[in-house]
């Protein structure tokens, strides 16, 4: 008996022997910001000129038709090979480690999921466009921060979680053994 505990497109990714509600929300946050990311960018793409902006709060956020052919804040622009190159190494690592960390804690499993998505997100653009749609213009104050997409953001989230769930792992361990040695 065959048992499906992944979406279909994660099948070449993993194999799995039994159903585990656990992989498939962890594998769920991460299809569900890669399929946003692809929806927005669509929906930017095709309806869109770029640099024309439609304010969504004015002031504070507007989406605004921005293409980016570099890393975050438009570094290494025209890059490519770099970026693939990276990226392959990212997602094996992401795919290696996300079942023995998601074993440990599941928020490792989800945020490791939320970079995968990220990460696959921003890969296909450049390997098919060689560029990645931005669109997310956000304005703290009088700041304008760099136009971005959800991909970016999923990354986002996922390091700064990955850095949390490290940070309180590590804050444990050391009271731990200070416990220990006590």
């Amino acid at each position: 008996m065959a048992v499906t505990c992944l979406p279909p497109s994660f099948h070449v990714f993993f194999h799995c022997k039994g159903a585990n509600k656990q992989n498939d929300f962890i594998l769920f946050a991460g299809t569900n910001y890669y399929w946003h990311r692809q929806i927005t960018k669509i929906a930017v793409d095709r309806n869109m000129e770029i640099a024309e902006t439609i304010p969504i709060i004015e002031n504070v956020l507007h989406i605004t038709s921005h293409r980016n052919m570099g890393a975050a804040f438009g570094i290494l622009q025209g890059q490519m090979w770099l970026f693939y190159i990276v990226t392959v190494i990212v997602t094996v690592g992401i795919i290696y480690y996300m079942p023995k960390l998601a074993k440990q804690n599941k928020w490792y499993g989800i945020s490791l999921g939320v970079l995968l998505g990220g990460t696959l997100g921003n890969f296909i653009d450049r390997l098919f466009r060689n560029e990645v749609v931005d669109f997310v213009d956000v304005y703290i104050g009088s700041y304008s921060f760099p136009i971005f997409n959800v991909a970016d953001a999923a990354l986002t989230i996922g390091v700064i979680v990955l850095l949390v769930l490290m940070f309180v792992e590590d804050r444990k361990e050391k009271k731990e053994k200070n416990h220990e040695s006590a």
